[in-house]
């Protein structure tokens, strides 16, 4: 469905804790600089805000 590399980082996705997946690791090159409001979210899941349900 997503072809053979697809299907690796799939899952690989699900042997890794959610912090990670939001940040990946930097050997893949991935990683994006998250503004602190989004780096929280790494930390722990927010609570549902309005401003998420504009």
């Amino acid at each position: 469905m997503y072809g053979q590399a697809g299907e690796r980082f799939a899952s690989s996705l699900q042997h890794l804790p959610k912090r990670l997946v939001l940040r990946p690791a930097t050997e893949d090159g991935l990683v994006v600089k998250l503004p602190p409001e989004q780096d929280a979210i790494s930390q722990e899941p927010p609570p549902v805000s309005r401003r998420h349900q504009k």
